[in-house]
């Protein structure tokens, strides 16, 4: 069993979605935990400083490590051991619908709201609103118009993460295109 820690938060925040080599070090990390057979990923990208590469809250990414190795290595299944991933998106009356798979006891919004979700709109990402549907479902809204677009979250140096589950585990960093569109 292979535990990727994904990197954390570190460098500055942007105004708009930006894509760095840290961004896609991130995404890449991603993929690999999705496709390697025996590995997982443990999400850290909230406990970076914007001005330390070396996070001083080593404490909660040694817990997530071992939250995952006691499921990749020991077969530990439970809601502690959950990291929510997006599964699937659709288009549905105006927001794209991303459904999660492995959210734990259920999804939450950590602080006022939902940030660091961007849309792919004329080729270029911007923010857009979202709102948590259920445990499992967040909607994110989109312009009127779009029939089709790509989904980012926490695309960022130093993001502002905000949509855990309710076990205090964050959504990794993502990207997820829409399928299934209905108009």
């Amino acid at each position: 069993p292979v535990v990727i820690m994904q990197l954390p938060g570190y460098m500055s925040k942007h105004d708009q979605p930006v894509e760095t080599s840290w961004t896609k070090i991130r995404q890449e990390q991603y993929i690999a935990s999705q496709h390697i057979k025996g590995a997982s990923l443990a999400p850290t990208f909230d406990t970076g400083e914007y001005n330390d590469i070396h996070p001083q809250d080593k404490a909660t990414a040694g817990h997530r490590a071992c939250m995952q190795m006691m499921k990749m290595a020991y077969g530990e299944r439970s809601t502690r051991t959950d990291v929510p991933k997006p599964a699937s998106a659709r288009i549905e009356n105006g927001t794209v619908v991303i459904t999660f798979v492995e959210t734990g006891s259920g999804l939450k919004v950590k602080g006022d709201k939902l940030n660091d979700f961007a849309v792919l709109i004329d080729g270029k990402y911007q923010w857009a609103d979202t709102h948590i549907v259920d445990n499992t479902t967040v909607a994110v809204t989109l312009p009127a118009g779009v029939s089709a677009t790509t989904v980012r979250y926490g695309w960022d140096d130093y993001p502002q993460p905000s949509l855990f589950n309710n076990e205090g585990v964050p959504v990794p960093q993502f990207q997820i295109a829409t399928t299934d569109i209905t108009k």
